[in-house]
Parts: structure tokens; sequence; C-alpha cells
């Protein structure tokens, strides 16, 4: 995706368009408060985390920007105690009036709806299921009709990974008598009360226990933590796809498969292109001066400053000619200050070097930056 277009800085009344040699200091500088927008949250989120056997309820807070999810208490906003995921695995992005979840890791370990990807973007009123270690997520978000609608914080453009089929495109099981139609991106069946199909008083059955996913070869069944199934009567271990009057059985429950046509579109839907995420967005948050912009996530040196020479121009007196540089790694960027006058702050905290990865907030003189895949 190419970076959005930058906004014409010209006419901004604070001082925006000085671009010459004044740097603000002192008095007439003062570090943002990075938090959440001052209106009330029109967006409530919640997550479910299963782990072990167990389901618990976590409330993301509206005045948090990013919620870090991993196994290290110190590092992480909610704890799990599941050593195959990493210290900071997953990052949840509040940007007003969407989600962004995205795999913060070392090591790509979550899978969103099923999909082995980085990142996904959640719309209101919308859910998304995250498998990563032995653990699982289920992160939903409501409107809430007594609150004011919370300030878009950023402009997102047409997003080509947004992975939405068809309303139309769906797909059906069958239990006895029974009919189940996908209603959300995935289907979650387990003995939990919120799954969509719940397995009550079925011994062997765990709280979640099987996904139903959308992916570029059609409808796929995933265990979950090795849960067993049979497909068509043999065991299986991990993705398997499912043909039109295939049937699967959970403990002593057996389903038949109805596909209703999504294959050629799962096909169309789910490209190379859309799964792979090759660049990093710094998208700009709520009042800041500098554009938001993309860079190649291998191989880039990109210096950020007041002057028309940087690759990246922040038209802020309360930035430097070159104020910093980024250098791109894969998953991580290492941020430079580059002796600036005001310095650099990421995550309310002045550095002078730093590894940064998804979910990280970058403050530049009166610009402030959330960092995710693109």
């Amino acid at each position: 995706m190419k970076p959005a277009k930058r906004p014409d800085m010209s006419k901004d009344s604070d001082g925006a368009s000085d671009v010459g040699e004044k740097t603000l200091v002192g008095d007439d500088f003062n570090q943002q408060t990075v938090t959440g927008p001052g209106k009330p949250a029109a967006i409530e989120a919640n997550l479910k985390v299963s782990n072990g056997g167990t389901v618990s309820n976590v409330k993301i807070r509206k005045d948090q920007i990013t919620t870090i999810v991993g196994n290290v208490r110190e590092e992480s906003d909610v704890y799990i105690n599941d050593m195959d995921i990493s210290p900071k695995q997953l990052a949840i992005m509040n940007l007003g009036e969407v989600f962004i979840l995205a795999d913060c890791g070392s090591k790509d370990k979550c899978r969103f709806n099923g999909l082995p990807i980085r990142q996904v973007i959640v719309q209101p009123g919308s859910r998304c299921i995250v498998t990563m270690g032995r653990s699982l997520l289920i992160f939903d978000t409501r409107k809430v009709a007594d609150e004011e609608p919370k300030q878009l914080l950023f402009h997102l453009e047409s997003d080509p990974k947004d992975h939405k089929l068809p309303a139309k495109s769906k797909f059906v099981i069958h239990r006895g008598k029974r009919n189940f139609t996908s209603s959300h991106d995935a289907m979650l069946i387990g003995a939990y009360k919120e799954c969509d199909v719940t397995l009550k008083e079925v011994d062997k059955v765990r709280p979640f226990h099987a996904l139903l996913y959308y992916d570029k070869d059609g409808v796929m069944i995933m265990p979950i933590n090795s849960a067993p199934i049979l497909v068509n009567g043999e065991s299986i271990e991990g993705p398997t796809q499912l043909k039109h009057d295939d049937s699967f059985s959970i403990s002593k429950e057996k389903f038949i498969f109805e596909d209703s046509g999504v294959e050629k579109v799962c096909k169309a839907l789910f490209t190379n292109e859309a799964m792979v995420f090759d660049h990093i967005r710094f998208t700009a948050l709520g009042d800041s001066i500098g554009p938001s912009f993309v860079v190649p996530s291998v191989g880039t040196i990109v210096t950020i400053g007041r002057s028309s020479k940087c690759h990246i121009t922040i038209e802020d007196g309360a930035c430097s000619r070159e104020h910093l540089q980024i250098i791109c790694n894969g998953k991580t960027s290492q941020i430079i200050d580059n002796y600036s006058a005001n310095g650099v702050f990421v995550n309310e905290e002045k550095i002078s070097k730093v590894r940064v990865r998804a979910g990280d907030v970058l403050e530049v003189g009166r610009s402030v930056y959330i960092i995710h895949y693109d």
C-alpha cells in the first residue's frame, strides 16, 4: 500500500509552517501526553482469554492506545502463563473507531481468525479469534449507545488486506436436525457458552475445541491445542480443508459440512499479496502535525526532520532539521535520535537509540505515531 498523501501544512495556524532554523525549546515546547482522545469512547472492547481450561475476561482500557499481551508480567498489560509465546506477543491498538491487532512477538505465533498473518483490523461490532501458543483469545467490540462517538484518531485508507467475505458467502454445518450458519469470519465450536456452536454436557469436549475459518483454499477446520477431531473418520493434527458433504466428529457429536460456493471467493480474496505484510506503517494520531508514512520492512534507512532533504519532512518548529533515523529490519525497527534539540520519545520515555515493534508509540516534536504493519 502506498503512503497517504501528505496534507498541506502551509496554512496551519500553530506554527507548523515555520521551517526555518528555529527549534522550540524549554518553555515553548511541552512533551505531548500519549493517551486516548478526550471524548468518551463509543466503542467498548473486551478480551476473553482461555489458557489451561479456564476462561478469563479482560476489559480493554479506553484511555490506553496500546494493550500488550505476553508471558512476562513486567512487560505486558495482559499476562498469560504460556511459555510458547513471547514476553510481548500481541499488540491491541485502539485507534478511535477501529482496533488493530498485530503479532509483535519475536516469532510469528498468532493466527487471526485462523489465518497465519501478522495483523488484522477489527471494525466496530466485529469479533476476532486469536490463537497463539497454547492460548485462545476472543476479542470483540460493541458500540456504546449512551456515549458520544470517539473522534477518529487517524484516516485508514481502503485496505486490500481486509479479508472480508461478501455477505452471501457463508457455510453451513449440520448437527442432526440442527443447522448452524457462519455469521463471523470464523466459527468456534466447544463447551464454552459463548461458542458459535456450544456442545454442553458432551464428554471430552474442551471449552474451545475447534475453529472453522476461511483460507485461500476454502473453509478449514483446525483443532485448538491438539483437541481430538475426526474428519471423514480420520484423525487430524492441524488445519484441514473441508469439502462439500465432508463429515467431522467432536467426541460423539457428528457434523456434516455444506459449502455454499465460497471456494472461488476465497481464492480471489486471500491472494499472496493480501496475506503478506512487507511494510511498516507509522500512523499519525490525533492532531499530529506530521504525515502518516510507510517504509519497506527490510533494508531501508529513513531520515525524518524539518529539512526538505529528509525522506519524511515534518513542517514543525519543534522538530530539528534532521531529527531522527529509522532503520527497519523485518518485524522491528531501530529508532535513532540524531542529536535533536527536543529529543525522541518512545512509549513516553526519552531515548537515544531503541528497537521498536508493532504497538509502540513514537513521538517526534508535536507528532505522535502508532507503529504497525502494512
